[in-house]
């Protein structure tokens, strides 16, 4: 999905903020504070909320929270004193207060042609298939766990 503002459009598959074509550099932080004040634009953001969604429950301090705030406004182009886009509600939190479109983003899979079934040759009894498990995560540390519990259940089932 895709938001449009003021000129700016915040993609959420490909995790970045541009303007006209050209990409803005903002930190992940950043991105999500962003993501987080667009996406719930009816309402105000406690410095709560921002702590458990955009530093995942972690306690940091009202500095690095009015940083991100400010990191978040420089790259969109508004100020603490404008406020034309994030407003500061004092005491409480932060609410997005400029008009916003959304855009799905259409994601096309490679389809590959449904291969022939083989015939079996017990065909009147049940039969399984354990299917290779793909790692869906960046860490390779654990791709050779996902290969060897397919084997595992192999193994067993046989």
């Amino acid at each position: 999905m895709k938001y449009l503002f003021d000129g700016f459009e915040l993609d959420l598959v490909t995790h970045e903020l541009s303007r006209e074509g050209s990409v803005i550099p903002i930190e992940p932080q950043v991105f999500a504070l962003i993501e987080l004040l667009i996406a719930n634009k009816e309402r105000v953001i406690t410095k709560d909320e921002l702590n458990e969604r955009v530093w995942g429950g972690r306690i940091v301090s009202e500095a690095a929270v009015n940083s991100r705030i400010r990191s978040a406004r420089q790259a969109i182009n508004d100020d603490g004193a404008q406020q034309r886009l994030i407003k500061t509600v004092r005491g409480v939190g932060f609410r997005f207060v400029g008009e916003v479109e959304t855009e799905a983003i259409t994601v096309t899979l490679n389809a590959q042609p449904t291969p022939t079934p083989l015939p079996t040759p017990n065909a009147d009894k049940p039969g399984i298939a354990v299917l290779p498990l793909k790692l869906l995560s960046l860490d390779t540390r654990y791709e050779p766990l996902a290969d060897a519990i397919a084997h595992e259940v192999i193994a067993d089932l046989s």
